[in-house]
Formats: C-alpha cells, structure tokens, sequence
C-alpha cells in the first residue's frame, strides 16, 4: 500500500490493510465470495453486548464497466465459536449479525465508510469472519451489464475493533457519508432522532472554510446537499450537533460529513 494490485488506497491508521473481493453473475448460479477473518485472544463472554467497528473502502479498479465502479450495498460480520474452513469460493451458509445499513451504497472509494453495530454474545465466540453474506437477490448494486460477466467489487477493511458496550448512546447513530445523486439511497443527511427531545435541538453544517451552509432546529431534519438552493459540490463538511436525551442527558456532536456526489 498505498499502491496495489486491486488500486490505490492509503491505510486509514497505520501501514498496512486487509480486503475481500466478491463478484456474482444474476443470470447464473456463479458467485465468488472471499471473506477475512481473526481469532480473538480471548473468547465473548455470555449475554455480554460488544459494539464491532471496522471500516470499509472501495477498491478503484474494480471497472467492469465504462468509466463506473461498481459497488453493493452490504458487509457483514459473522461471529463463531470454531473456524470456518470452506476451502472453496462459494458463500459463507450462515447470516451475519452485524450487517451494514441496507439503505446505503458502500461506495467511498477517496475515503473510508465506518460499518458497526452491537452483538449480543452467545458465550464462547472465539472468531470474527467479515465479508459479504447475502445472496444475490437481496443485494443492491449500483449498475449491471448483461454483457459482462458479474457485479464485481473488492473492499479494503482496516481498523477494525471490538469493545464491551454498556448500552449508552454512542455518536455511531450519525453518518459520516451521504450521496445526493437522486437514487433514491441515502440522499440526504438525516440521524436517528429517537433518542432526542423535541426541544434543544440544533445541527449545524459548515463548508471548510467555516461557513455555515445548513442549520435546522428539528430533529427528524434531511439536508439534501444544497446551500440557497444551489447544490454543492462533493467535499467535507463538519457537523456539530447539540441536543437533549430522552432521559434529559446533554448530547453533543462534533465531526466530519463526506458529501459524495
């Protein structure tokens, strides 16, 4: 890294990154998965919540068709007590438990897109396999041509962690990516404002250059990308957000948005 065989990509922490590539054919039953997967240095503890992280980047030269990458809307991370040793190409027989959010591409190939969530142990997990779990007809892609030989992709991991969770209210409910381009997957920016009371709540979005460019005082607000009407162009933009809990705990975000268009 940063070059490679598969693109172009720099380590989001550190030197060095693992990845997986996946390629399936609509019409026909050919599929490649390939997963990556680690042993933990000590097994889960039972009825334990653990929150996973890792990160995900999409490989740019992956192009099957003109000019366009293509890119899926799933990853997956499978948590075992043995190993698991297909020695072939086919998919993984079980379901994820943590999966990515189905409403949003895995399309970031400038940066890196976060991919989390909890999982209760069953006690004695000893494994964590990452990859894609679903079967073509529950996956979305971004383009398909007849022509070429499947929906091909191969994502970057880094950092990836696994913590103990005590059921707070982590700022992993904000997105760090959204894509405005009118296809009707995660087009606008929006959290999950179930968490918060009506009152006290303020977003606030700044260009890089400290400008203000969205605020709203609701919290069930979407920003579409847009500044007085005028769209703006793909770039970092920096969140902060203040608002009060449920149980009337502060609440306040700060962090970096990616508009991708």
């Amino acid at each position: 890294m940063p070059q490679n065989y598969i693109g172009y990509q720099n380590a989001r922490t550190g030197n060095a990154y693992g990845g997986y590539y996946f390629a399936i054919k609509p019409d026909t039953n050919f599929s490649y998965y390939e997963y990556i997967s680690i042993k933990f240095t000590s097994p889960l503890s039972k009825d334990k919540k653990y929150l996973l992280t890792y990160y995900l980047s999409l490989a740019d030269s992956t192009v099957r068709l003109p000019y366009q990458l293509q890119y899926v809307n799933h990853s997956g991370a499978y948590f075992s007590k043995n190993s698991i040793n297909q020695n072939n190409y086919f998919k993984i027989p079980v379901d994820a438990q943590i999966n990515s959010k189905p409403n949003i591409y895995l399309n970031d190939y400038k940066s890196w897109q976060k991919v989390d969530g909890i999982y209760t142990a069953l006690g004695n997990e000893q494994y964590l396999t990452i990859g894609n779990f679903l079967k073509y007809k529950d996956i979305k892609y971004n383009s398909y041509n007849p022509s070429d030989s499947a929906v091909t992709v191969y994502y970057y991991v880094d950092d990836i962690s696994l913590t103990e969770y005590n059921d707070i209210i982590l700022p992993t409910i904000i997105p760090e990516i959204f894509t405005p381009n009118n296809d009707n997957y995660n087009d606008g920016f929006k959290i999950d404002y179930l968490e918060f009371q009506d009152k006290d709540f303020l977003v606030q979005i700044f260009n890089r250059w400290g400008n203000q460019v969205y605020q709203s005082t609701q919290p069930n607000f979407e920003w579409n990308g847009t500044y007085k009407n005028q769209s703006l162009p793909s770039s970092t933009y920096y969140v902060l957000i203040t608002a009060t809990k449920k149980d009337n705990t502060p609440f306040m975000y700060k962090g970096f948005l990616q508009l991708t268009r």
